[in-house]
Parts: C-alpha cells; sequence; structure tokens
C-alpha cells in the first residue's frame, strides 16, 4: 500500500482510505459502492435473482438527483462544490470537491446514498433523462462497435453496456430498484476514499459519527459465476447506421484467468506501451496504411476487461475493410520487432504523467477508482512501482499473448447498401 495511504474498517463493515496531503487547498471524497453495470445476475438473501442491463445507471441517477437532501448538483452547486456520479463496469462512484465546509459535503454525501427516500414517482420522473441519454448515445459509432463487440466476443454474460436499452430501463419496477439498493448500498460493500487538506483523526470521527446515526440491512449477497468459453460467440458482424465512412473494429479475446489483480494492473501498462508504439501515430502500420489511403485519420486502439478475459481491440476508419483488417491482423497475431528504445520512451512518458498525478486530487481519485474498478483493489500507483518495469519483462508478455479469437464490426452507412 502507498505509504501514505491511511486505511480505517468502521464496525459496519465500511472500508475508509485516507490520503492526507496539506500541500493541497481543497479536499474530495468519494464514496464507492460495489456494483456496477456488470452485476445483472447475483443472488440475494439466498434467492438468484437476474436483472437487465441499466439498473445500476439509473440507481446512481436516482440517488444523485432525489437525495435526502435534493439534487447533488444543486445542493453542493450552492456552496460552489463541485461533485458528479458514474457508473462503472463493476463499481458505482459518488464524489465531491470541495475548498470549505467539508463536513456538510461529507455528512450530505453519505446521507443522501446511504438513506433511500426515493418513490415510486421518483423512479419514473428518473427516466426520462435516462431515455434522453440512451438515444444520444445510440448515435455514436464508438457506443455501436462496443456493444457490438461484447455481444459476439461473449457466449454467456448478459451484460451489453452500462445504460440498456429503453426497453430495459423503461420495466424497471420500484421492487426491483428497491431489491438492488437494498442489496448493494449496504457500508460492507462499500469504500470511502479522502484525498486533500484535513486531519486524518478529525475527519474519521465525524465519518463515525455519521454512520452511528444511520440504521442498515444486513443482507447478504453474492454476484454470480457465470462459465464463460474461450470461443468467441460470433467472428462477424454489420451494423447500418449514418457514418461518413466504414468504420471496422476488430476485438480480440484472450484469457486472462492466471494473472492476479494487482499484476494485471501493472501488465496493464505494457498494454498501453505495445498499444501505442505498434498502432500509434509512429508506427509502421499506421504510416502504410496512410500512405496506402487505406485510413485518413488515427487509429483507435484500446484494451479492456470483463471477469477473467482481456479484450484488445483496434478500429478506424478505412476506404478497404479487407486491407485494413488484414494488416491489423498480422500485427496483433505476430507482434515483431518490439524496439527498446521506444520502450524507455513510453515509460519515461509515463513517469512523468504519474508525477503529475501526484499532483492533481481529481487524478489520484480516478487512478484510486480504476484499480477498484477494473483491478479489485484498493490502492494507486506510484512513480516507484513504475520502477520494477523492464523492457525484457515486457518483451517477454507480448510475445506470450495468445490473438487466436477475435471479431470484427464494421459499421457501414446505410445508404451504401
Amino acid at each position: 500500500m502507498n505509504k501514505k495511504l491511511v486505511h480505517r474498517t468502521l464496525e459496519n463493515g465500511l472500508q475508509v482510505y485516507f490520503y492526507p496531503d496539506s500541500n493541497k487547498h481543497s479536499v474530495l471524497i468519494d464514496l464507492i459502492v460495489h456494483y456496477g453495470a456488470f452485476h445483472s445476475d447475483f443472488i440475494s438473501d439466498g434467492k438468484k435473482v437476474h436483472m437487465r442491463n441499466g439498473m445500476a445507471h439509473l440507481i446512481e441517477h436516482l440517488l444523485y438527483e432525489r437525495s435526502k437532501s435534493g439534487n447533488f448538483r444543486e445542493l453542493f452547486g450552492h456552496k460552489q462544490m463541485q461533485t458528479n456520479a458514474s457508473t462503472y463496469t463493476y463499481v458505482t462512484d459518488y464524489y465531491v470537491d470541495t475548498v470549505e465546509d467539508v463536513e456538510f459535503a461529507l455528512q450530505h454525501l453519505i446521507e443522501g446514498i446511504s438513506v433511500p427516500v426515493f418513490t415510486r414517482e421518483d423512479i419514473e420522473a428518473t427516466k426520462p433523462a435516462i431515455y434522453q441519454e440512451i438515444r444520444m448515445r445510440n448515435d455514436e459509432i464508438g457506443r455501436s462497435a462496443y456493444k457490438s463487440k461484447i455481444r459476439n466476443l461473449f457466449q454467456n454474460y448478459s451484460y451489453i453496456d452500462g445504460l440498456g436499452t429503453l426497453e430495459d430501463v423503461e420495466s424497471f419496477t420500484y421492487e426491483q430498484v428497491k431489491l438492488c439498493y437494498d442489496t448493494f448500498y449496504q457500508p460492507k460493500n462499500e469504500i470511502l476514499f479522502i484525498t486533500g487538506n484535513f486531519d486524518v483523526e478529525e475527519l474519521y470521527q465525524k465519518i463515525q459519527e455519521i454512520y452511528a446515526s444511520l440504521e442498515f440491512q444486513d443482507i447478504s449477497f453474492s454476484f454470480s459465476s457465470i462459465p464463460e468459453p474461450i470461443e468467441v460467440k460470433k467472428q462477424y458482424d454489420k451494423i447500418m447506421m449514418p457514418t461518413p465512412k466504414d468504420y471496422v473494429s476488430i476485438s480480440y479475446k484472450l484469457d486472462f484467468s492466471r494473472y492476479s489483480n494487482e499484476k494485471r494492473r501493472m501488465l496493464s501498462y505494457y498494454l498501453n506501451f505495445f498499444l501505442r508504439e505498434h498502432f500509434g501515430v509512429i508506427s509502421p502500420l499506421y504510416k502504410k496504411l496512410m500512405d496506402e489511403k487505406v485510413i485518413d485519420t488515427l487509429l483507435d486502439y484500446d484494451f479492456d476487461y470483463l471477469e477473467d478475459y482481456l479484450m484488445i481491440t483496434v478500429s478506424g476508419y478505412t476506404n478497404d475493410e479487407e486491407i485494413f483488417t488484414k494488416k491489423v491482423r498480422e500485427v496483433l497475431e505476430s507482434p515483431k520487432g518490439l524496439k527498446e528504445k521506444f520502450f524507455i520512451l513510453n515509460l519515461k512518458d509515463k513517469k512523468m504523467g504519474q508525477l503529475c498525478t501526484d499532483f492533481s486530487l481529481y487524478q489520484l481519485s480516478c487512478q484510486f477508482k480504476e484499480n477498484v474498478s477494473y483491478y479489485h483493489y484498493a490502492d494507486f500507483d506510484t512513480a516507484e512501482d513504475l520502477e520494477s518495469l523492464c523492457f525484457q519483462d515486457f518483451k517477454s508478455f507480448i510475445e506470450g499473448l495468445e490473438f487466436k479469437e477475435y471479431c470484427v464490426t464494421k459499421i457501414t452507412d446505410v445508404k451504401k447498401v
């Protein structure tokens, strides 16, 4: 654990992490709930439950907009505090960033999330904003490609994305919302992360006082284990929607079950280095595809995790689907020419980025949440962590990846068909 990170556990099971920094002017408070977009299947109080996509996101909106103290944006905004909420794959997060009235922010954030006052009418009044969000996002090519990737890579997961469809959200009842809230919004399933200028003992005492005044249901629960084979469900998908040019996305599904969560976090740096070297603006492939007019813009590349599987995706607008797909597959399936000089440059860049992160409360918070959400451990990285990375390990790791199972998504304009 980072030496400056102070960890405490309340009697109710809440995990509290403090990262004090007297050089800062503000305090950022995060309340993180271990319930996210992926959690559609679970066991609550001994009963199996299945929910459609979008429930965690609906609850996020509901609590943020209709808390015990009212709308968080209005409540905290009146005091010039910054606030927001987000639903991730495995967690939901609520935060407040403030210079003054820290105890006010802490109390109203905790009570707003922990004391449910929502009604059936509140739920129905919350849905229209989500309908609008879904409609807007349905016009995004990247989101359509992502949903296609998840549908085609995985055979047994019901998860598609965090928003769900209009039909999903419309179907949610008060009883379903209350069941999910009561099951997951318990202190034992939450983390409180606070960073900035504050006294640890004073704030910890305040946290204990707040929670001592609250009551919670103690419901036993577990997330259902869903078996998933390495083989993809479907290898090719075509989507017709308005697009200025064909957009092609190649996604690979790799078994990552042998790596611990902490190891995955460190290996994520190697994955970033690899993708940047082979698909970034300095890569030979990018130059070749540009010179041959196969592409006219930058390549999109990323990686993500879903349970024990790693997904690596390379996408782009292209004038020639066949050549684009062939060249990207060649690079991924037979990685060659890993250069130490590029590794050193990437590592220096990452170290500088980490040093800059240490000066930003928001960036520290984001990294902590990323590690909690995607790598399932409560800590954040330091420049010292990066010292353990070396080129030989990088080369061995990349060359050991098995790029076999993949799917291709093509998005083309309906007018061209």
